[in-house]
């Protein structure tokens, strides 16, 4: 018996994480959250990559849309 392949589902265009995602994982863990723990819930909210959540959060630096305190993130407020 021959098992056929299927190509691998496409990842839609542009599904990256958005401020708002950044913002509702910080809101669901208290407004502060150390690197790895932002990931993970970026990761859980988004469903994205783990790479695709660390990109996030360094553009998120980068766009003064998060703080990082010696990696421990807040929102600018």
């Amino acid at each position: 018996m021959v098992l056929s392949r299927r190509p691998p589902a496409a990842t839609p265009r542009g599904a990256r994480s958005k401020p708002v995602d950044i913002t509702q994982a910080l809101v669901d863990l208290g407004g502060e959250a150390c690197y790895n723990q932002l990931r993970q819930q970026i990761m859980s909210l988004t469903e994205c990559s783990k790479r695709t959540a660390q990109l996030a959060i360094s553009e998120a630096g980068q766009q003064g849309w998060l703080l990082d305190d010696d990696r421990h993130y807040h929102s600018p407020a």
